[in-house]
């Protein structure tokens, strides 16, 4: 590789990450560099206007500093550019018009990549081709439907389905089904006549029919999502079942991909695992894996930087405010008041009614303080229930009929009031049953508080377990709803994976807004995870710096302050 001056060395090490390039070696790489031009966009001006035909020399644009928001028509989302991202592709694959508007967020320098350099590039490097191709089908479909689990300040990079050849494999079936049904009602039609031969073959080709179009409607719901926070598998299988599995992006050790066999490499067709310390998360049959793979590598090289650079940076203002501590203005002496004396009074006791309603309630999720706490569903209790009210309800039925006047069969008299006694025996042992089995289901809570999860399993006459992990601990998050029970009343699992245990929360109300709960608190923990430890490191770094100064000043006493 021949050597490159200080600004064409940058250039060159903020491509070389980046999945669009990942097929150019080296060489070919500082070569492509030396055609790059720099520009400075007008900040209060888009760099591509949505719907704007392309100028004979625009060409391919890569974010080097700043930021841009892409927008797209009136829909509410954006995505942020940042340095690294590309854009201005879709023009190179056959759109007349620009797709969506790219505009600056202050000052940007972007790097250009003229239209002919392009197009020298996509024939020497198929590949480059696909890359665009990924990105521009991936903000297809992220303003193609709501996602309304994806967080306004997460940026997409990749939105992609399994292969359509595994449509097709799955596909054979119906397709047999089909001609089998054809087959037969050719069959028949010399036995029964043609009108009983064509309603038995019409029917069994509508039922193929149908059976292609759900492997389809399945086929389509199933997403594989990659963002700059998070790697995400979204699975729907129609009526049945309904899942998303989530790993946060600063979770992921490493990547891998791979081929199957011949055929799959023809058909660039692979699998991508993203690795854990926990359970690995597997993009199965997806399209151009080696891609998907370097995509995945880039991010997650992108979220150590951000890391790296949050950690720098709150070293450095540390050391400026050790070395040049701001001007502040001296504290104010506030005339001191006498302290409040605190009159204890008695806690007034909730009324027997505010005391009912609180333990008959029926609440799925509720908010203690900063503790989210969720219980099982509605249908989980019925299950527990449904005998004991069952016979309840029968029990209750016999003492009214026996209330009404004495039943007589075949000659002798029954005593009533025998009757009645007994039964409410029974109805009084029933009632406690019922009672057991409620409080059975109100005491199994799972709790989410600001730096940890919770499973509560307590049994009414037995003991109490408390498992508990750190949210800094969990690795990845899957939710689903599984039969059509749970698609109809929307209650499923959400299941959190830490080193060494599986947390499940069992038969909860709405598992994706729950497994989202916890997303969203595994964020916050983590953020304030981030300022403890700046802030203990700028304290250490205080200490540091003071004893130096304290011990240069002993050294040398004559030295003047600030020489």
């Amino acid at each position: 590789m021949e050597a490159l001056d200080r600004r064409a060395l940058l250039v060159f090490n903020r491509l070389r990450p980046m999945y669009l390039f990942k097929s150019l070696s080296d060489a070919e790489l500082v070569e492509l560099t030396r055609k790059l031009e720099r520009l400075t966009p007008d900040p209060a001006k888009p760099v591509i206007e949505q719907g704007a035909e392309p100028s004979e020399t625009a060409g391919l644009f890569i974010v080097d500093k700043g930021r841009l928001k892409l927008t797209y028509l009136n829909h509410p989302r954006t995505q942020t550019i940042e340095p690294g991202d590309f854009f201005g592709g879709e023009i190179f694959l056959g759109q007349p018009t620009y797709t969506f508007s790219f505009s600056p967020q202050g000052e940007t320098g972007l790097l250009h990549l003229k239209r002919e350099d392009v197009e020298a590039l996509l024939t020497e490097h198929p590949a480059v081709r696909v890359a665009l191709q990924l990105m521009h089908t991936t903000r297809r479909w992220l303003y193609s439907r709501p996602w309304e689990w994806i967080a306004p300040n997460e940026n997409v990079y990749l939105i992609a389905q399994r292969h359509v050849a595994v449509l097709w494999q799955r596909q054979i079936g119906p397709l047999v089904g089909g001609v089998v049904a054809i087959v037969l009602a050719a069959s028949l039609s010399g036995l029964v006549g043609s009108i009983p031969a064509l309603w038995v073959g019409s029917i069994l080709l509508a039922l193929a029919l149908m059976w292609g179009l759900y492997v389809y409607v399945d086929w389509g719901n199933d997403f594989y999502v990659v963002t700059n926070q998070r790697v995400v598998y979204v699975e729907k299988i129609v009526l049945l079942y309904d899942s998303r599995q989530t790993v946060s992006m600063n979770a992921l050790s490493s990547v891998a991909s791979g081929t199957g066999n011949i055929a799959d490499r023809l058909l660039a067709v692979g699998d991508v695992t993203v690795l854990t310390l926990a359970k690995p998360l597997n993009l199965q049959a997806i399209a151009y894996p080696q891609l998907v793979a370097a995509l995945v590598d880039e991010q997650i090289g992108r979220s150590k930087t951000r890391t790296r650079e949050f950690e720098v940076n709150t070293l450095k203002s540390a050391i400026r405010d050790r070395i040049a501590p701001p001007l502040s203005k001296p504290k104010e002496e506030r005339p001191t008041t006498p302290a409040k004396v605190e009159v204890k009074t008695k806690a007034s006791t909730p009324a027997l009614g505010a005391q009912l309603r609180q333990y008959f309630s029926f609440q799925l999720r509720y908010d203690q303080g900063d503790t989210i706490i969720y219980r099982k569903h509605w249908w989980i209790l019925l299950n527990d229930i449904g005998w004991p009210s069952a016979a309840m309800l029968v029990t209750a039925g016999l003492i009214g009929v026996l209330l009404t006047g004495p039943l007589e069969r075949e000659g002798w008299a029954l005593n009533p009031p025998a009757l009645v006694v007994a039964l409410l025996v029974i109805f009084i042992g029933l009632a406690g049953w019922w009672l057991y089995e409620f409080e059975d289901w109100r005491n199994d809570l799972y709790m989410v508080t600001p730096d940890q999860i919770v499973d509560v399993y307590k049994k009414p006459l037995g003991q109490e377990i408390r498992d508990s992990s750190t949210l800094d601990k969990i690795q990845g998050l899957r939710s689903e709803r599984t039969g059509i029970i749970g698609r109809l009343f929307n209650f499923g699992n959400v299941t959190a994976n830490v080193p060494g245990k599986v947390f499940t929360f069992d038969g909860i109300y709405d598992p994706l807004s729950v497994q989202e709960d916890i997303q969203r608190r595994i964020e916050a923990f983590k953020a304030r995870q981030g300022r403890a430890e700046a802030l203990r490191r700028r304290e250490e770094l205080a200490d540091v710096l003071s004893a130096y100064y304290l011990a240069t000043r002993e050294m040398n006493p004559d030295q003047k302050p600030g020489v």
